[in-house]
């Protein structure tokens, strides 16, 4: 976040007759949402609703969202963005927008000039988009917790402190085995590295936003990948029970949210190329 956008925010709400502790609690919030993974300075309300579910999965309850609700809509009339959310509700993953799967394999197929991060940001995403892992359980790897063999990776810093075992498919294995012979040794035990150390979670969102930005969808976050493989899973045929380990869920109600959003895109599928019941009533 620009300082100067920030002090055009604190000037624009002393102009609104803002008191001054409403105007330093606003100004603390702006640069939390960043760090939280909400790109405050291209927001849009689907960007806010995915926020929301992100935040209710990990936990977070109504009442601090809603408070969360009234600072991000005084920062969208400041940068005069449509914003239509009135309080929270319970958002559903259709409200989610998905990525389609032409557009995963062009994020998949991404490459960089150095060959280094060349490697490490196509694991990155390969590990992102292929086990749906959460970022903060992303960093949180090393390489210990590779299974080469049994082709597993072991979560130890799951949500709530739960470990799990997911299957990685060969081909990620594959791409893993070479990033480890170049990559920066930094850290010994972490598997994702920059040249100073283990790589953080802001690192993670902008490998993964600057990858949507080349294929065309410069809102793609992080968590966007988890979404899209819960629902590739379920369509592909995987039992809901195996999504639900593999994601990390306590509660299966919340997986199966990914199905009825597959169920959605199935009746809007139809409404759209239907064209015979599309017909008057016959009489």
């Amino acid at each position: 976040m620009k300082k100067k956008l920030l002090e055009e925010y604190r000037r624009w709400m002393v102009g609104q007759g803002f008191s001054w502790s409403t105007i330093r609690h606003a100004l603390t919030f702006i640069p939390y949402f960043e760090r939280k993974g909400l790109d405050m300075e291209n927001l849009t309300e689907e960007k806010v609703l995915d926020f929301f579910i992100q935040a209710r999965e990990q936990g977070v309850k109504l009442g601090t969202i809603n408070g969360w609700v009234r600072q991000i809509k005084r920062w969208a009339r400041f940068r005069n963005i449509p914003m239509n959310i009135q309080r929270y509700r319970a958002y559903s993953l259709r409200d989610v927008k998905y990525i389609p799967d032409e557009k995963v394999e062009e994020i998949l197929s991404l490459t960089w000039p150095d060959y280094v991060v060349n490697l490490r940001n196509r694991a990155v995403l390969w590990v992102l988009f292929s086990i749906g892992i959460r970022v903060s359980e992303l960093v949180s790897l090393n390489w210990g917790d590779v299974e080469w063999d049994r082709r597993l990776i072991f979560i130890r810093a799951g949500k709530g402190n739960k470990s799990r075992k997911v299957p990685v498919p060969s081909s990620v294995i594959t791409l893993l085995r070479e990033y480890r012979k170049v990559q920066y040794k930094s850290d010994p035990h972490a598997v994702f590295t920059t040249k100073r150390g283990r790589m953080t979670d802001a690192m993670v969102r902008k490998i993964v936003k600057e990858a949507g930005i080349r294929v065309g969808i410069p809102w793609l976050h992080p968590h966007a990948a988890r979404h899209w493989r819960a629902k590739n899973l379920l369509q592909q045929g995987v039992n809901l029970n195996v999504v639900q380990k593999i994601l990390g869920h306590s509660n299966i109600k919340t997986t199966s949210l990914y199905l009825e959003a597959s169920y959605q895109e199935v009746v809007m599928d139809v409404d759209e190329k239907d064209r015979f019941f599309k017909k008057e009533v016959m009489r």
